[in-house]
């Protein structure tokens, strides 16, 4: 999927399509951490620190995303208020 969302960029706003790749590469990390937690691995303690891993992870993708949309709403917040405050 990374690979066809960085060829045919599906969104007009380059910004957009970045934010596309990165949810796609992170939804990939996590995919393979859960592939780990499989009876692939035997070790108790690694199988620990993967999920452990496969959390911080999922948590920098939220927090990309929400810091992402925080700052939109900002800009939105900011636009409107100029228009009604004048």
């Amino acid at each position: 999927m990374i690979v066809l969302v960085g060829t045919t960029e599906p969104y007009k706003l380059k910004s957009l399509n970045r934010i596309e790749i990165f949810n796609e590469f992170n939804l990939l990390l996590v995919n393979y951490h859960l592939t780990c937690l499989t009876d692939l691995v035997q070790d108790g303690d690694t199988r620990y620190t993967i999920g452990w891993s496969m959390i911080a992870v999922t948590l920098v993708g939220i927090v990309v995303n929400l810091t992402i949309l925080g700052k939109e709403q900002v800009a939105k917040l900011r636009l409107w208020y100029k228009k009604w405050s004048h």
